[in-house]
Parts: structure tokens; sequence; C-alpha cells
């Protein structure tokens, strides 16, 4: 929310401003989860920008959201056709990759990612997050345990870990990856809630098993 607030304040200060613009398209795929507003403030960068690499970046984030892999990896080809290092978009194509159940593409993806920068852990979390959004939980923690495996001081991957393994029935471990990550960062509002759920309420909880999650 206030990202969303100092977003639309900066388009107050200057309307048309294409990074304001992709933030608030940001917090509507992020945190919102709507897509036809982000998708307006996507095409408004890009009829100013029409190969703007982050509007075609979050038009693959919200195509590989919505099960169009092949459509988000022609997107990215435009990106990497300018610029073939782009990070981001080189983690984007893993991420459309895992999609299609695609492995070998996801690792030449990673091998063109080493490529670029050598240790680099961040395609892990990305593609985790995505598989977290699809609600494939063993699949976000093994890609972020390879991100620790890449960087152990990668801490977005703790997050990720505390999380999913609190909804695979692991508890203690994922309260233990919570605290690890609280240590680094204590604003991050989602860590900070799940381990005040811990501290307060979770001995209350009646849990129903599945083989794949725990609720």
């Amino acid at each position: 929310v206030n990202a969303e607030k100092a977003f639309s304040q900066a388009l107050k200060l200057r309307p048309g401003d294409p990074r304001a613009l992709l933030g608030l398209a940001r917090v509507e795929i992020e945190i919102a989860r709507t897509y036809d507003g982000a998708l307006r403030h996507i095409a408004a960068v890009e009829e100013v920008d029409p190969r703007s690499p982050g509007a075609k970046r979050l038009r693959a984030v919200i195509d590989i959201l919505g099960e169009r892999p092949d459509e988000a990896l022609t997107t990215l080809k435009m990106v990497l056709a300018d610029n073939p290092s782009d990070l981001e978009a080189l983690s984007l194509v893993a991420a459309a990759r895992d999609a299609q159940a695609d492995r070998k593409g996801f690792e030449a993806a990673l091998r063109k990612i080493r490529k670029v920068r050598k240790g680099y852990a961040d395609v892990f979390t990305t593609v985790a997050r995505f598989a977290e959004r699809q609600n494939r939980y063993k699949a976000a923690i093994r890609l972020a345990k390879r991100a620790l495996d890449t960087d152990p001081d990668h801490w977005p991957a703790h997050a990720i870990l505390g999380v999913q393994y609190t909804r695979t029935g692991e508890e203690d471990r994922g309260r233990r990856h919570l605290e690890r990550y609280y240590e680094h960062d204590d604003y991050n509002v989602r860590v900070a809630n799940m381990l005040n759920l811990y501290e307060r309420w979770i001995g209350d909880y009646v849990w129903i098993e599945d083989p794949d999650v725990r609720i």
C-alpha cells in the first residue's frame, strides 16, 4: 500500500514517468494480484518506449503467471536481443522454462546466467516465487535451497524457505529460516507476521494433512 501511494504521488509530480508507472504495475502484480491495471500501466510506458525492457519484463511475468510461458519467451527474446546480459530477463527465461517443465531449457538458461555473473542466486528465488504462486511449494523449497547453495548469504531464500516449510508441515525448520531472515531484515511485514503467528497462535491451530501441504 505504501509503495502504491509513493508511485501515485510520483506520477502527480511527473505525469507519465515510466519508473512510477512500472512501479505501480509491479504493485498490481505482486500485491493486488490483478493484471488489467498492470497492463494499462505497461501499455502507457510502451507508448513512449515500445522496447522498454522493464515493460517487456513485466509482460513476461504476467504471461508466466497466466500459464503462457511461450508468449513470455517471445517477449523476453526482444529484451535479450537488445541486451543479452539482462539478468532479470534471463531469470524470467529460466522461470518460463520451469513452467514448461523443460529441464534442459531451464539448465541452459542457468548456464547463460553463469556466463554473465557467477554466483547469481537471484535466478533461483525468482523461479521459486513463481512456483509459490502456482502452489508448487516443494518446488519452491528445492529452488530456494539451490539459491543458498549458490550464495549462502542470499537472504531472500531464507524467507521463501521459512514460508514454504510451514506449508509442508515442517514448522520448526520454517521458523528457523524465518528467524534467520528476520535478523537481516526486520522490516519484511510477511516474515514479521509469520513469526508473530508462531509466537501467539500456532498452538491453537487444528491441522489438516495433505500429501503435499499442511493446512
